[in-house]
């Protein structure tokens, strides 16, 4: 079902987007780069979100995973820091919640796709990503 919910939701905003871009006068290779790292960016996100639910689902007992899920979901939201762009945040807790796991999941996708980051930052971002993954993948083990 996640795959046909990519498909179905997910295909169609990432070929406005491509499209968006390419008719802005944007290079082709350039466009077509940048939506190779995001999917490789939101492929490194679905593989920590899925060790995250993992480590969240087996470590403790729930009766409700639906519960579990709406757990999971609303501290990722919190913590993964979009909303620090209106200035709630001093820069300190800012880095701190920029380096954890929470912002792989939804800011750096989204980050890439859009252009704000430049070549360095994308890698940054690839790099911290796949420490997270590389880290909760030791945890489960």
């Amino acid at each position: 079902s996640k795959w046909l919910i990519f498909i179905s939701v997910g295909l169609p905003f990432l070929s406005v987007i491509v499209l968006m871009k390419i008719l802005s006068g944007q290079e082709i290779v350039e466009v077509l780069g940048l939506t190779t790292l995001y999917l490789f960016s939101l492929t490194l996100a679905y593989l920590i979100n899925f060790s995250l639910i993992s480590a969240l689902d087996f470590s403790f007992v729930f009766k409700n995973l639906w519960g579990s899920n709406l757990l999971k979901t609303s501290i990722v939201a919190f913590m993964s820091w979009e909303f620090d762009s209106l200035g709630f945040l001093s820069k300190v807790i800012s880095d701190i919640l920029s380096f954890l796991p929470f912002s792989s999941l939804i800011y750096t996708p989204v980050m890439i796709i859009v252009g704000k980051y430049d070549a360095s930052q994308i890698l940054q971002a690839l790099l911290l990503q796949l420490f997270w993954l590389i880290v909760m993948v030791a945890c489960l083990s």
